[in-house]
């Protein structure tokens, strides 16, 4: 039998949906976060074993989540780039 339990309106549009991010996902925040004004990075998809554009969209998808406005994010063929301003 289903159990069903009454809550208030509020408490249902304040609960959010947690998820761990991947181990992968969590290396690229650290990364992110330990990066330096003026420093710049660069990823190898070639050596990540995964597409140059999958790495990017991660990346840009962190810095909307993570609120980095400065951080600049460029792809140059299987390398993706990107640096603090």
């Amino acid at each position: 039998m289903v159990k069903v339990k009454s809550i208030s309106i509020e408490e249902a549009k304040s609960m959010k949906r947690t998820v761990k991010p991947r181990p992968i996902v969590q290396e690229y925040i650290e990364i992110l976060k330990g990066l330096a004004p003026g420093e710049a990075k660069e990823i190898d998809a070639k050596t990540e074993k995964e597409k140059p554009a999958s790495i990017k969209n991660r990346i840009l998808r962190l810095k909307k989540s993570l609120n980095m406005n400065d951080l600049q994010v460029k792809r140059v063929g299987d390398k993706v780039l990107f640096w603090k301003e």
